[in-house]
C-alpha cells in the first residue's frame, strides 16, 4: 500500500526517491492543488493524468475543462473523492492534517506536498520533485536548465534601479500593494528592479498618500486588475497617480496572473518580460 507524505522546499520533512507511479494495472489519476503544481505537471507532459484541480489552476487554458474543486478554503474531502484520484500533489496548507490522514489511511491515496518559496531554487526543487513523482526526471531536468540562467538577486538594490510597485486590483475600490515576502517582490528583484513597497510585508491597502510618497517609476498589474481599473485612462484618474513618476510617464504594465504569480516552469519568461518593460 502506497502511503506518502512529502514536504519539499528548503526543508524536507520526509523524502522518497521513487516515483509513485508503479502499479501498471491501475491508471494514475492526479489531483493537483495550486496553480504552480498544475502548470509544472502539464509542462512535464502529464496534464492528461489530471482529474481534479483547484481554482487557481488556470494554465494552460485547456485545464479549464478539468473538474474544479474550488478555492483552497473550500476544498472538501467529498470533492476530492469525487475525482477518484490515486495521487494528490498539493502546495502546502491546501489540505488540513485531518484530511490528509483520512485520504492516506482510509482511502490509500498518496498525498505529496510541495512548498513554493517564491525563488529560483524553490521553483527548480518543485520541478525536480514532481518530475521524480511522475517518472519524468529527464523532462524536469530540461525545464530546470531553462531556469539556470536567471540572475542572482542583489541583496541591496542600487539607487539607479527603477522602482516597481505591484498593485493587486479588483476595481478602484479594492487595491492592495505588494511588499516583502510576496511573489511580486521576488519577481521585481529578479528582473533587476527594486520593489517600491519594500518597507512593508505582504499585501496592504493602497492609499493615495502612500502612493505619492512611494513614487514608483512603474505600476505593475495583473491584466485582470489593469482591466478592472479601466486601463490606462482609468488608472490615470486614480487619486495620486498623476503625481508619481509612473503616472507622469504612463508607465503602467500588466501581464497574465498565472505567468507573473506562479513561479513555475515559465519563470524565466516572466522575468524576461518584466526586464524588457522596465528597460524600455
Amino acid at each position: 500500500m502506497r502511503r506518502i507524505f512529502v514536504v519539499i522546499g528548503f526543508l524536507l520533512a520526509f523524502s522518497c526517491n521513487r516515483s509513485v507511479i508503479q502499479d501498471d494495472s491501475a491508471p494514475t489519476r492526479l489531483v493537483t492543488l495550486g496553480g504552480t503544481i498544475t502548470e509544472i505537471t502539464s509542462a512535464l507532459g502529464c496534464q492528461h493524468l489530471i482529474v481534479g484541480r483547484d481554482v487557481t489552476s488556470v494554465y494552460p487554458e485547456s485545464i479549464d475543462t478539468i473538474n474544479n474543486l474550488g478555492h483552497r478554503s473550500q476544498i472538501s474531502l467529498e470533492g476530492i473523492l469525487s475525482s477518484k484520484p490515486t495521487i494528490i500533489i498539493s502546495e502546502i496548507d491546501y489540505l488540513s492534517a485531518d484530511m490528509k490522514r483520512t485520504l492516506v489511511n482510509d482511502y490509500s491515496i498518496d498525498v505529496v506536498e510541495v512548498e513554493n518559496n517564491l525563488s529560483t531554487s524553490s521553483t527548480q526543487l518543485m520541478i525536480k520533485r514532481i518530475g521524480e513523482i511522475l517518472d519524468k526526471s529527464d523532462k524536469a531536468d530540461s525545464i530546470i536548465n531553462q531556469l539556470s540562467h536567471l540572475p542572482v538577486v542583489k541583496e541591496s538594490p542600487d539607487d539607479n534601479m527603477p522602482s516597481v510597485l505591484f498593485v493587486y486590483a479588483r476595481g478602484a475600490g479594492s487595491m492592495q500593494v505588494a511588499g516583502q515576502e510576496t511573489f511580486a517582490d521576488a519577481l521585481i528583484k529578479l528582473a533587476g528592479a527594486k520593489n517600491a513597497a519594500s518597507n512593508i510585508k505582504g499585501f496592504r491597502p493602497l492609499s493615495s498618500e502612500a502612493l505619492i510618497t512611494i513614487n514608483p517609476d512603474f505600476l505593475l498589474f495583473f491584466t485582470s486588475g489593469y482591466e478592472s481599473l479601466g486601463g490606462e485612462k482609468g488608472i490615470q484618474k486614480l487619486t495620486g497617480v498623476k503625481e508619481t513618476n509612473a503616472g507622469k510617464n504612463s508607465a503602467f504594465i500588466h501581464n497574465d496572473a498565472s505567468l507573473l504569480g506562479n513561479f513555475g516552469p515559465r519563470l524565466h519568461l516572466a522575468v524576461a518580460w518584466l526586464e524588457s518593460q522596465i528597460k524600455q
